[in-house]
Parts: structure tokens; sequence; C-alpha cells
């Protein structure tokens, strides 16, 4: 039996070799958000010092330039951003075509949940997001976030709503509508879309009036469970 021990090793030495090359394509670290600046740009803390992060691949309407107006749908992008990351960690990966930092100093990153989940194709898919290619140059997953544009303006989500940008996200942000009779629907801070006559509708102080549900939630609201 002497014979199988070298066939036995070699066995064990090929997998040992095919081990490591696999690992290093799945980078797990996880580092935690201390802070959401707006729907595209993060704080990390990498060991001991906090990162700003901007996100490759996606472009929010602006809420936080100082050279600029708050754009149309620009805070409800940031609070979308800040319900999905605030006190979370979250997975980073460079692009080689993106480079390291931009011009700001910024680390430029994908960025993904605990689960997996790309934060960027998520906040497309749903509306919050344009997909942003930089100088026209393709970056990695470039294909991928065009498609979940495509489907958000096909199906008319969040910023591609004509109650809302109509896409037009660089147009400035609308006050809302001033009204001395009660809203048919509230969307309260927590983004909650309380309709006339439910129940959380007379407690909901703070809100953003609006006349149907449809239109709650075509500006980023969504239904109280």
């Amino acid at each position: 039996m002497k014979f199988l021990k070298p066939i036995a090793l070699s066995i064990l030495l090929v997998v040992a070799l095919q081990q490591p090359a696999f690992a290093a394509t799945k980078p797990t670290s996880l580092y935690p958000v201390t802070k959401v600046i707006d729907g595209d740009t993060i704080d990390v803390q990498i060991g001991t010092k906090t990162e700003r992060i901007r996100i490759v691949g996606m472009d929010t309407p602006e809420t936080v330039d100082p050279r600029k107006p708050v754009q149309c749908f620009g805070k409800e992008a940031s609070n979308k951003a800040k319900t999905i990351l605030t006190g979370k960690k979250v997975r980073l990966e460079s692009d080689p075509v993106s480079g390291e930092r931009d011009k700001y100093g910024r680390l430029l990153r994908y960025v993904y949940l605990e689960n997996g989940t790309s934060f960027e194709k998520l906040m497309i898919l749903d509306g919050y997001a344009h997909e942003y290619t930089y100088n026209s140059i393709p970056y990695k997953y470039q294909a991928d976030f065009k498609k979940a544009q495509k489907d958000a303006q096909t199906k008319k989500r969040g910023l591609w709503s004509p109650t809302s940008c109509n896409g037009n996200t660089v147009q400035a942000a609308k006050a809302p509508a001033i009204s001395t009779s009660a809203p048919a629907v509230k969307k309260s801070v927590n983004n909650l879309c309380h309709a006339k006559g439910t129940k959380y509708y007379d407690q909901t102080k703070k809100f953003t009036p609006y006349s149907t549900v449809k239109a709650c939630l075509a500006n980023g609201g969504k239904m109280p469970k």
C-alpha cells in the first residue's frame, strides 16, 4: 500500500495550490459605515482611519454641494442611502479602470451590503440613482448597472416617475406645496405613506404631503407594515 502515498500527496498539493487563488477573488473584509454623506458618498472606518468613499458606477442628485441647489430627488436618494447603510458594515471592491482615488482624495470603491447585495445596483434599480460612467470609460459592472437603469426607467420608479423628476434630476427640488387643507396622504420622515383615515395619519406631524398614495410611493415612500 506504500505506492498510494505519493499519489495521495499529489492530490493534496493540487487542492492546496488551487484554494488560495479561489479565495483571493472573494474579499470578505467588512468595514463599519460611520456616516452617510449623501446618496453616493459615505464614510467608513478602515483600521484606525476614517476614509471617505465615492461610490463607483452611480450618481445621485446633489444635496450637499455648496455650488448647486438641492436637486430633484436628492433628499429622497440621500434618505434611502441612510436607511440602507446607517449603522451597517459594508464590503468594498476597487476597480482598476476607475483608479484608487478621485481628484478630491476620496477612495473609489464599489459597495456591497453584508448579504452580498450590490448597493449601486439596488439604488439604480429602485430609481434613486443614475448609472454613471466617468469620462466614457467602461468599468467592470457598467453593463449590469445600465440594465438596472433601463428597468427603473421603463417602470418609472423613483426619479424616473413623471410625478417626481421624469429623469431630469438637474432641476432644483420643488418645495412641497403649501395647502390649508389636510393632504390626502402624508409621507413621514421615515418615508411611510399614511393615507387619510388610516391608523397613524393624525399622529404624523412632520410630513411631505401628496394627493395620492401612488404619488407618495413614486417619490420614495413605502407602505406601513
